[in-house]
């Protein structure tokens, strides 16, 4: 059958074995898309109430804190749609640490999207300044 032929080319042999490879790598790294996958805040969640643990502090632009916790309720949402982790900044000074347990009312925002034309899955629509900065390299190729 289709082995026996393939073993008598081995230039096809391996052309297969290269082709199931590449495949095979491509399933991986779905798969561990998949796993890794958490919820995000929906966009238009607004202000809502959030209970959690906080894992890391950093400062922010002019002095404020970035809190970066992880929540164990937020008004409005079921425990199943609960992101990871929620990203906070202060208003107010706090003497909060890590490992805290923190209530706060906050504004939930999804993350912003990608920050280029080139980190989306498409280009962005002809005749745009996006387009033409993805489409520069097609113009000017190199030496």
């Amino acid at each position: 059958g289709l082995a026996r032929w393939a073993a008598s080319r081995p230039s096809v042999a391996i052309a297969f074995a290269l082709l199931a490879t590449g495949l095979l790598g491509f399933a991986d790294a779905k798969l561990a898309t998949e796993r890794a996958r958490a919820p995000i805040v929906a966009d238009g969640v607004g202000v809502a109430q959030v209970t959690g643990r906080v894992i890391d502090i950093a400062e922010a632009a002019g002095g404020r804190l970035r809190l970066l916790i992880q929540p164990v309720a937020i008004s409005g949402l079921a425990p199943a749609q609960l992101p990871a982790r929620v990203r906070l900044t202060l208003r107010e000074p706090s003497d909060v640490e890590p490992g805290d347990a923190l209530t706060v009312h906050a504004l939930l925002d999804p993350p912003p999207g990608p920050a280029s034309p080139a980190a989306s899955i498409s280009p962005a629509t002809p005749g745009s300044r996006a387009w033409a900065g993805w489409a520069w390299p097609l113009r000017h190729p190199g030496p």
